[in-house]
């Protein structure tokens, strides 16, 4: 989809398609999608189940991502506002999945089983995530990087991730996790090299400094 205003696009299934990845969602503004599946798509790592890019007061419902040949779920909003993802899922993808750059809400959504990290925050920027789960993902359940910047995390579920249940890198600013929930992550909870960092309702002990000192 190039450019589309009001668009409603609802029970479309993308499935095994070799060229190019899933879905692309480029330009469009003021619109619904609502139970669209991208699954088994692309054959190299720039192919996304969902490609999501410069779209504005858009808003994704139960939209699924499994086994895509990149992240399950590719949100590039450097120039995108008032974009929410409610109760998707991403599972089994060769990449994250869901790689956020810029600004995104994500509600209820599901991360599961994916090759990278289940929720990639590397750009991030006033994004919030509520009642998110990550699982079993081969590296972290939420990861952020130098210029990850204004993140809330609030009442999120983050188990068995084969590293950190959450990593926050040197840089990134801004970072405020409330009330998480953290089970069998193989390196440990929270990795937190960021300076400023706001907990809200978190156990003592659970999380590792940029010093390395217990909290």
């Amino acid at each position: 989809v190039n450019y589309a205003i009001g668009l409603n696009l609802e029970n479309v299934r993308v499935y095994s398609d070799s060229q190019g990845g899933g879905i692309r969602f480029v330009t469009v503004l003021d619109s619904e999608i609502r139970n669209v599946e991208s699954s088994y798509n692309g054959d190299s790592v720039a192919d996304a189940g969902f490609l999501v890019t410069t779209c504005t007061r858009t808003t994704f419902y139960n939209c699924i991502a499994i086994g895509n040949a990149s992240n399950g779920f590719d949100l590039d909003f450097t120039s995108t506002v008032e974009v929410t993802l409610y109760s998707c899922e991403a599972a089994g993808n060769a990449g994250d999945g869901f790689e956020i750059t810029g600004q995104v809400n994500l509600v209820n959504c599901r991360s599961i089983e994916n090759d990278d990290d289940g929720f990639n925050l590397g750009a991030a920027d006033r994004t919030y995530l509520s009642g998110c789960f990550a699982s079993n993902n081969a590296i972290h359940g939420i990861d952020m990087n130098a210029t990850t910047d204004n993140v809330i995390i609030s009442n999120c579920r983050i188990q068995s991730n084969d590293q950190w249940g959450i990593n926050i890198t040197a840089g990134a600013t801004g970072i405020k996790i409330i009330n998480p929930f953290f089970s069998g992550n193989s390196s440990g909870n929270i990795q937190d090299a960021a300076t400023n960092t706001v907990y809200v309702n978190f156990a003592s002990g659970s999380f590792v400094a940029a010093n390395g000192a217990n909290n």
